[in-house]
């Protein structure tokens, strides 16, 4: 895109500097007779040349700097590739089924539920939820180890809000507009009242969490942030007391922030779903979906 810009705009130039030459020629002799002498077209061939010979010069030599730079670009890049690409990491998120450990319909567990990638075989017990938060498992299976890996995860809060309020004769949820906090994070305030459980706590649109060294081949636990899942897991229950028409929970955007062996600073974006899938006797099914998003490094 950049260098068919840059061709445009010389043609346009070179267009403008060989017709200005004519037109200061015809608007200074134009009162006179077209010459059928060659001495006359003569005179005028050598006009046009000293005139456009300069400037052709010239932007002969912005062309050819042009170029060098772009080849110049191009074997950095060459070069960064062929240093870097054999000891570059690759993530990926893995798709799997995971499970709800107590289903909302049958107790209000909202504050005690939690999801893990086993089916469970039995209710939740009191204070389990804290000692097993949910995660997405990220694998490193590209060619070297990451160091100073930061996740940063990012949801739409309007989205959200529209999604969590919610009022009936058992349960009201509100939400805040959107917040600006002083420290420049944005976050809204959700509010649950019930006859068991009365609460309210922030989302904020970005959270960052540390992964530190992720090694090759090393499949690692990357903790979604708890008040997100526990939005997750208001959604649901509204979800499953037919409350309201299904509807999935918003996308989460994720990016991953790392480096090579080398130092070189990398990154890799990645959209994230977690879906509803079934529900079975005693828990629902869900699903994280993920893909990559255009590589921005």
């Amino acid at each position: 895109m950049k260098s068919s810009r840059i061709i445009l705009i010389g043609s346009i130039i070179a267009l403008i500097a060989i017709i200005l030459p004519v037109i200061f020629y015809v608007v200074n002799f134009y009162e006179y007779n077209r010459s059928t002498d060659p001495s006359d077209w003569g005179v005028f061939g050598d006009y046009i040349g000293g005139v456009l010979n300069p400037i052709i010069s010239f932007l002969t030599l912005i062309i050819t700097v042009i170029i060098a730079v772009n080849i110049s670009g191009l074997e950095k890049r060459n070069h960064d590739e062929s240093v870097h690409n054999p000891i570059k990491p690759f993530f990926i998120i893995n798709s799997l089924y995971f499970f709800s450990a107590d289903v909302s319909k049958f107790a209000f567990t909202v504050g005690n539920n939690f999801y893990t990638y086993s089916p469970p075989l039995s209710p939740a017990k009191p204070y389990e939820h804290i000692e097993q938060p949910f995660f997405l498992q990220v694998e490193n299976r590209g060619l070297g180890l990451a160091t100073e890996h930061q996740v940063t995860f990012k949801v739409d809060l309007n989205e959200l809000r529209h999604l969590l309020e919610f009022k009936n004769k058992e349960i009201e949820i509100t939400t805040s507009d959107i917040i600006d906090r002083p420290d420049g994070r944005k976050c809204i305030n959700v509010n649950l009242r019930h006859v068991r459980l009365n609460t309210s706590f922030l989302i904020f649109e970005s959270e960052t969490l540390g992964l530190g060294v992720v090694d090759k081949g090393e499949k690692t636990e990357l903790h979604v942030p708890s008040l997100l899942m526990k939005a997750f897991e208001i959604h649901n229950y509204i979800q499953d007391q037919g409350f309201k028409i299904r509807t999935d929970f918003p996308s989460l955007s994720l990016k991953f922030q790392y480096k090579n062996l080398n130092g070189k600073l990398l990154k890799t974006h990645f959209e994230v779903a977690l879906l509803y899938f079934q529900d079975q006797a005693n828990y629902s099914v869900f699903r994280v979906v993920s893909r990559q998003l255009p590589n921005n490094n």
